[in-house]
């Protein structure tokens, strides 16, 4: 499964504090979700991550991406995206 996002105000514009992009997935239904990845952020317009995990179990799962500043605090997940496994 490829996620690809494009990167927020403050990664690649002043102020400049956005730190890293956090990639979430839970499956459909569920209530929690699960920090999968990470990625800098290196002032670019666009990212990419891709879920090779295998492990996953046959169903409905949904990934979303968040932000993270210089303090540590996230952003709302956005682009929460469906993924059906057979």
């Amino acid at each position: 499964m490829r996620l690809d996002w494009p990167g927020v105000a403050g990664d690649s514009t002043a102020p400049r504090d956005v730190r890293a992009y956090v990639v979430f997935r839970r499956l459909s239904g569920a209530s929690a979700w699960t920090a999968i990845a990470s990625r800098p952020a290196r002032r670019a317009t666009a990212y990419r991550y891709q879920d090779f995990d295998l492990s996953v179990t046959a169903g409905t799962y949904q990934y979303g991406v968040a932000a993270r500043d210089c303090g540590g605090l996230s952003s709302v997940r956005t682009g929460t995206t469906t993924v059906t496994l057979p």
